[in-house]
């Protein structure tokens, strides 16, 4: 996929993904990070960047998702594959993302 352009989207799902995303990922342009908020409606990334792709072809798009997220919209990628359609997307296992060493600070949950 190479890197990200300015104006490429990223979506990013609720969870910790969300708040990794919100703290350190720079968006340069308006609506090129959509992050679920609100209510925090769960495993909205994958199929919200399918409709990316759909409306902007030559965009790169990339979903970022949690395990359980991924769960709820893994049939989408059913959809990807029958559409052709190039959307990369990023899993973040409980394993590797983990909020409560970053809400306290102590590294120990």
């Amino acid at each position: 996929m190479g890197a990200l352009r300015r104006g490429d989207v990223v979506l990013v799902d609720t969870g910790a993904a969300k708040m990794w995303m919100a703290r350190l990922y720079p968006a340069y342009q308006p609506n090129t990070c959509p992050i679920s908020n609100g209510l925090s409606t769960p495993a909205f990334a994958l199929p919200g960047a399918l409709g990316v792709r759909l409306a902007e072809p030559d965009s790169k798009v990339l979903a970022v998702i949690g395990d359980d997220a991924f769960l709820m919209s893994s049939q989408e990628i059913e959809t990807a594959v029958r559409e052709q359609d190039p959307a990369d997307g990023v899993g973040l296992g409980r394993r590797r993302v983990r909020m409560d060493r970053v809400e306290d600070g102590s590294g120990t949950g």
